[in-house]
């Protein structure tokens, strides 16, 4: 979950005093004091200037996936489903599916320093700085859930990370936050953070409830299809008896896609994880020769700079070659994931282990002894 979190501020500042002279504003000049008429048209535009820009200051930003831009408004109330909005005077729906970020006004120092710790990877610095941020130091329900939310968030990574935090806690913050926020924007995306992390312990059940919830939504195409991708990652635990399910999952991701209803970098997004989804599900089938054509055209076209999309692709050619039974092209295409891709810790692991039992089947024990120990000092596990 990482996105910029940047905030667009207008400032105004008066240069000089304002003084009167004869009922007539006017504005003094530096050095000695001199008086300079203003007309009443020119003070009623200067007045208007410094109502906006104020204004505009005091709103929240706003940023949409289906806008290029972040736009100044004031976040009235919030659900699962939408936010509602005042914009210049107008109430307006924003659905959260659409949310790329939201920030507040004037937002509390810990939330901010938090925030942009998150989106840096200091994640225990993220925790530490938003836990100083205490109930009686907020007055908005609106930041106190942020703050709820991040805490959790930064506990995920942290778990992930193999740090100070167990799956099983980072499970507890995340069902305290849903239970505690129910009518947080971020509600769906804390029961994706929770189906994740379901799947990375092995809950398969209680993950399926999760992406099934998600899957449902009837308010964001968005959210559905997260939904019906974490369905299919669900099913293919199951191996080749779930591929056929999990394909069918898959398949209404791309309907989605090609009915239009997910645009811009998102649609981008969902159309290589339903690649690779699908990939998975042949390789499962036997169809060995499509699901690496399909890993490989993801992989030609992602730039190298997107980390996660690239070992996700490198996995997945991993996981086809190793079951069309060459397990030394399947060791390289893993070590891509393991030495050039290893920013997401789940990808990296799931590299790590397989690249541990392919060195064993093939006779390196020395290999997957060093991986081992590699695999233990990093994540813990």
């Amino acid at each position: 979950m990482k996105h910029l979190f940047t905030s667009y501020r207008f400032h105004t500042k008066v240069p000089f005093p304002v003084h009167q002279a004869d009922g007539i504003p006017a504005v003094r000049n530096t050095g000695k004091t001199k008086f300079y008429r203003v007309s009443g048209l020119a003070w009623m535009i200067a007045t208007f200037c410094i109502m906006f820009f104020t204004a505009a200051q005091a709103d929240d930003q706003i940023k949409r996936h289906s806008e290029e831009r972040s736009f100044a408004a004031n976040v009235i109330r919030t659900t699962p489903d939408e936010i509602t909005i005042n914009r210049s005077g107008m109430e307006s729906t924003v659905p959260v599916g659409d949310i790329e970020f939201i920030t507040y006004e004037n937002e509390p120092t810990q939330l901010r320093e938090g925030r942009r710790s998150i989106n840096s990877g200091q994640n225990e610095d993220a925790r530490d700085t938003l836990l100083k941020l205490k109930d009686d130091m907020i007055s908005r329900n609106d930041i106190k859930m942020e703050r709820d939310f991040f805490i959790a968030l930064a506990n995920t990574n942290i778990a992930y990370q193999g740090g100070d935090v167990s799956l099983a806690k980072a499970i507890d913050g995340l069902e305290k936050f849903i239970k505690d926020h129910p009518k947080s924007y971020r509600y769906y995306e804390a029961l994706q953070l929770l189906g994740d992390l379901y799947l990375q312990t092995k809950e398969t059940k209680k993950a399926d409830t999760a992406f099934t919830r998600l899957s449902k939504v009837e308010s964001s195409p968005t959210i559905r299809a997260h939904g019906c991708l974490g369905k299919g990652r669900v099913l293919l635990t199951r191996g080749k008896a779930g591929a056929t399910e999990a394909q069918k999952m898959y398949n209404e991701v791309q309907k989605t896609i090609n009915a239009g209803e997910i645009s811009g970098k998102m649609k981008d997004m969902m159309q290589l994880n339903v690649t690779l989804g699908l990939a998975r599900c042949a390789a499962y089938q036997e169809k060995y020769a499509e699901a690496q054509k399909m890993a490989q055209q993801v992989i030609d076209s992602v730039p190298p700079e997107d980390n996660q999309m690239n070992a996700l692709a490198f996995n997945t050619l991993g996981d086809a070659l190793k079951r069309s039974g060459k397990p030394r092209d399947a060791i390289v295409a893993y070590l891509h994931t393991h030495l050039l891709y290893n920013l997401d810790p789940v990808l990296h692991t799931e590299a790590l282990t397989e690249l541990i039992n392919l060195c064993r089947s093939t006779g390196d024990t020395l290999k997957a002894r060093e991986l081992e120990g590699i695999q233990l000092e990093r994540y813990k596990r």
